[in-house]
């Protein structure tokens, strides 16, 4: 059986542009995401060559460069050597979490001290288009 990642005709091929006020994992994870899914349900590999160009591609059109889907292909591959290596998912344990406005620039900082004390860091927005549109009062 032949599988194929399946576009409709009105399909644009956007995802978040590089330069935007995103954490750089929030960038990574796009990849992540199109490379998984063309890992995971592409069975032949002439055709998986060909859906990896159209990524690439469709990545470069948003402005990524390429080391970031060098990177991204490089830690999917050794994430697959570790679940084998496993026999099943590998799990860290943190003691506590925290969440973290983002900022560009100091957020990264803050969740690498964070990091050193084992504390695990999520960033979200700061500023949201809901915050600045949506006043109830």
């Amino acid at each position: 059986m032949r599988l194929l990642v399946y576009r409709k005709k009105t399909y644009t091929d956007l995802y978040l542009n590089f330069a935007s006020h995103h954490p750089i994992q929030h960038k990574l994870s796009v990849i992540r995401t199109l490379l998984d899914r063309c890992f995971k349900l592409v069975t032949e590999p002439k055709v998986r060559e060909t859906e990896e160009t159209h990524i690439q591609e469709a990545i470069s059109r948003c402005g990524y460069p390429d080391w970031s889907i060098k990177k991204v292909k490089s830690q999917l591959e050794s994430h697959g050597v570790k679940r084998k290596k496993k026999h099943g998912l590998v799990r860290a344990e943190h003691k506590t979490s925290v969440v973290i406005p983002y900022i560009e620039g100091l957020s990264e900082a803050v969740a690498r001290v964070y990091q050193r004390y084992g504390i695990v860091s999520t960033v979200r927005p700061h500023i949201t288009i809901r915050n600045l549109l949506v006043h109830p009062k």
